[in-house]
């Protein structure tokens, strides 16, 4: 049976094998090519001719400081430019500055000093020329200080907010507050209509012990913010989106609406048979029948 099979399927003719041959060597030839040309960045050699690990020379030449190698250095070393609030010793030492004008500078930056413009940097009288002149060529500068306010993302500490108002960075700058968690509060917020009191921070999706503690100290509420509903206008729709109400109290809201006539006074809402004082004290601040 095998004989067969290797009759039928793996039977070549003369002129078969010679293909298949130079296939092979063509295949060879170009894998040692391949070997050759990119032998230097797959391995590295001593004088010796035995193999050294990539691993230890990564490490040798990390312990090389950039200011101590020669000019006859066979690489160039890239320089990235910084701001000067942000330049480290490695830095200065890849501007080509000696070993005195880092120690004054990074004193300097020790003592408190920004620089922000170019301006600063030229006006600057603890800083010498040699240095600013080296400085000016490998720094970052902003075009104005306006454009550096490093204070606007500090969180808010002694701030009281109100939760009514605040938007989404806002409450992210609370001290224990996440940003998903002030996004959630913003949402619900406008689901609501408003926060009427403090307690209602707990109905937030995700909020906890921690969060709740920390905005009840940190916001404060105006009520006459509060977007009310009007039950005369609003269809199932809109209704049905409010927390308190759902969509099953605004199809009946609306039934009766289209059954009796507008409501008069919101305390109409009485007449439904579902409602009753629990319902109604939940959502009386975020209804009405005035057109604003």
């Amino acid at each position: 049976m095998w004989k067969k099979v290797l009759r039928e399927y793996f039977a070549y003719s003369r002129k078969e094998r010679r293909g298949l041959l130079i296939l092979f060597i063509l295949w060879l030839a170009l894998l040692f090519y391949q070997q050759y040309k990119y032998r230097d960045s797959l391995l590295f050699f001593n004088p010796n001719g035995y193999q050294i690990s990539y691993q230890n020379e990564v490490r040798k030449f990390d312990s090389i400081s950039y200011a101590q190698l020669s000019n006859n250095t066979p690489f160039k070393v890239k320089v990235f430019p910084k701001y000067f609030n942000y330049a480290t010793k490695y830095d200065f030492e890849n501007f080509g500055l000696n070993e005195k004008q880092i120690s004054k500078l990074l004193a300097l930056q020790k003592n408190g000093l920004k620089i922000y413009t170019r301006d600063d940097l030229l006006q600057n009288k603890d800083i010498d020329s040699t240095t600013i002149n080296i400085l000016t060529q490998h720094l970052k500068f902003f075009q104005e200080k306006k454009y550096f306010r490093p204070n606007e993302a500090r969180p808010i500490e002694n701030i009281i907010i109100d939760i009514n108002t605040a938007d989404t960075l806002q409450l992210d700058q609370i001290p224990g507050i996440s940003k998903g968690l002030a996004k959630r509060i913003v949402n619900y917020r406008e689901r609501l209509g408003g926060f009427i009191k403090k307690e209602q921070f707990q109905e937030v999706w995700g909020m906890d012990s921690a969060s709740y503690s920390t905005l009840l100290s940190k916001t404060r509420i105006i009520n006459n913010l509060i977007k009310p509903i009007n039950i005369n206008t609003a269809d199932v729709n809109v209704l049905g989106k409010h927390p308190y109400i759902g969509y099953v109290l605004a199809k009946i809201i609306v039934n009766y609406r289209t059954q009796h006539g507008p409501y008069h006074k919101v305390e109409d809402l009485f007449n439904i048979h579902v409602m009753n004082a629990d319902i109604f004290s939940k959502i009386e601040a975020y209804i009405t029948i005035d057109e604003h």
